[in-house]
């Protein structure tokens, strides 16, 4: 823990760290797209909530798409 962070408050270090988890998710909802090559403009993602961004994260992460895409090749086989 820096200097500066010894000397905020308990609400500081609240919203301190809720702002960490928030920047963590828009940071993995950007590389999710930008590895899907799914352009978006990510200024948007600033202005979610973190279950929206979860949201995000659960409907595009590589393993949940390859499950979706398999269980429909299922269905029209």
């Amino acid at each position: 823990m820096s200097k500066q962070e010894k000397n905020l408050t308990k609400a500081e270090k609240v919203v301190l760290s809720k702002l960490n988890v928030k920047a963590a998710l828009i940071l993995q909802v950007e590389e999710i797209f930008s590895e899907a090559k799914i352009p978006m403009d990510v200024s948007l993602l600033y202005d979610m909530t973190e279950d929206d961004l979860l949201g995000l994260i659960e409907t595009w992460a590589p393993e949940n798409v390859e499950a979706r895409r398999a269980k429909m090749t299922k269905r029209e086989d």
